[in-house]
């Protein structure tokens, strides 16, 4: 959840925004969420996050610095994986009827 992820309160930051830009919440929870991303998977994210032309090394260099970090994690079965972390959020909400809906 991007930008209210690293909020110290993320549910009271999506409730003012969600409110600023006109909505009615019925009901909302935001739940702290861990994910185990494999191992593999890190250079696609990193593509996904920031899509411009990166060496054709990077693959093998991001996995080896999360390596280097020590934030790789084995399970069981000796897959590693990295952990992240994110927030959900659940609800339902309402949309306002704009002043400048019969307008348009």
């Amino acid at each position: 959840m991007y930008p209210y992820q690293s909020s110290s309160d993320p549910k009271n930051y999506f409730e003012r925004i969600l409110l600023k830009i006109g909505f009615k919440i019925l009901q909302l929870s935001v739940e702290p969420k861990d994910i185990a991303l494999p191992i593999e998977c890190v250079p696609a994210y990193m593509f996904a996050h920031w899509p411009i032309e990166l060496p054709k090394d990077f693959p093998s260099a991001c996995i080896d610095v999360v390596r280097e970090w020590n934030d790789v994690h084995t399970k069981e079965d000796n897959k590693e994986f990295l952990l992240m972390k994110y927030q959900m959020v659940f609800g339902h909400v309402r949309k306002l009827e704009s002043m400048y809906s019969n307008i348009l």
